[in-house]
C-alpha cells in the first residue's frame, strides 16, 4: 500500500525525542478530494435563483424555506436580494419592490402584493392541450415560470423567449403570456388585467373558460357562486365555443355558467354589446339563456 508522508522541521516531544511525522494513506486522498469538492456544488445545485431585488422602497420580505428575511440596504448594496425557486415575495403598506429574472423580465410589485415565484418543466399532458402554449406562442416551450399572485398588484414586462413560458395566477385563473407588458391584480376577490403590449390567454379556475386577449384589452374578472363574470373596461375579448365565436365589446359585461361535466355554456347575464359570430359568418347578438 503506498504511503504518503508529510515533511517538514522535525519537533521535540515532552522528554526531549524527535516526534517523527506519521505516514498518511494516500487511498484516503481521492475521497477526501472527492467530498470537500462535491459538496459546495451540491449545495449550490439546490437552489435555483429566479430574480434579485434590484430597488425598493418600504419593508419587502422573502420568504426562503420557510424562513422570513427582510431586504435591506447595506450601502450601495441590497442585502437579503436573491428570490430562489418557491420563494414569497411581501410587501408591506406603503412599499414597493422591483424585480429583475435573469431573462431581463422586470417585475414592479406594489404596496400591500403577496406573491410566489417558482419554474417547472411543461409536461407532454400540457403541451397536448388547446391552448397559449401551443397556439400562441408557436415553440416549443420547455419550462413554466409561475407568479402566483395571492393578492395585490403589480406591473410586468415579459421578454419574449423560446424556451420560457410565463404565466400568472390567481384564485380566479392562471394568464399565460409571451413578450407581454401588462398590469395584474387580484383585489377583492376580482382579477384585473390591462394588456398593453403582447398577447394573453386566460383560463379560469372555476370551470377551464377560456379568454383571448389582444394589445389595448383591459377586463375584471371574477366568480360568483361557481359562475365567470367578465367586465370588459376598455377593448374587447373574445371565447372560442363549439357553437362560433363570441365577442365581449368595450365596456360590455358577459356573466356565464360552464358545465364541468361537458363544457357547455349558458350565459346568465349580458350587458351591452356582445356577439357571437357562427362559422358560417353570421354574427347574431348574444342574449341570456343562450347556449
Amino acid at each position: 500500500c503506498a504511503r504518503l508522508y508529510l515533511f517538514g522541521q522535525a519537533r521535540l516531544g515532552q522528554f526531549g525525542q524527535v516526534l517523527t511525522p506519521k505516514p498518511v494513506n494516500l487511498l484516503l486522498w481521492p475521497f477526501i478530494a472527492f467530498i470537500i469538492l462535491s459538496y459546495p456544488q451540491t449545495v449550490f445545485a439546490q437552489e435555483e435563483r429566479l430574480a434579485v431585488v434590484s430597488t425598493f422602497n418600504g419593508e419587502v420580505r422573502v420568504q426562503h424555506d420557510g424562513a422570513w428575511v427582510t431586504v435591506t440596504k447595506v450601502g450601495n448594496r441590497i442585502g437579503n436580494s436573491s428570490v430562489y425557486n418557491g420563494d414569497t415575495v411581501l410587501t408591506m403598506p406603503g412599499a414597493n419592490v422591483d424585480l429583475v429574472f435573469d431573462d431581463n423580465t422586470h417585475l414592479k410589485v406594489e404596496e400591500d402584493t403577496t406573491l410566489t415565484i417558482s419554474t417547472r418543466q411543461i409536461t407532454e399532458k400540457e403541451r397536448a392541450k388547446e391552448g397559449f402554449v401551443r397556439n400562441v406562442s408557436g415553440t416549443r416551450q420547455e419550462v413554466v415560470r409561475n407568479i402566483n399572485v395571492k393578492i395585490g398588484k403589480l406591473w410586468a414586462d415579459i421578454t419574449p423567449s423560446k424556451s420560457v413560458l410565463t404565466e400568472f395566477e390567481s384564485p380566479t385563473g392562471v394568464a399565460s403570456v409571451r413578450g407581454t407588458t401588462l398590469i395584474f391584480a387580484f383585489l377583492g376577490g376580482i382579477t384585473g388585467i390591462d394588456l398593453m403590449k403582447g398577447l394573453l390567454d386566460f383560463i379560469s379556475a372555476v370551470n377551464n373558460l377560456v379568454i383571448d386577449f389582444n394589445s389595448g384589452d383591459m377586463l375584471n374578472i371574477s366568480d360568483e357562486q361557481g359562475r365567470t363574470k367578465i367586465d370588459v373596461e376598455s377593448g374587447e375579448i373574445t371565447l372560442n365555443t363549439s357553437e362560433g365565436m363570441v365577442t365581449v365589446g368595450d365596456g360590455a359585461t358577459l356573466n356565464v355558467d360552464v358545465n364541468p361535466d361537458t363544457g357547455a355554456i349558458t350565459v346568465v347575464s349580458v350587458e351591452g354589446n356582445v356577439t357571437i359570430t357562427r362559422p358560417d359568418g353570421a354574427s347574431t347578438p348574444v342574449g341570456a339563456g343562450d347556449n
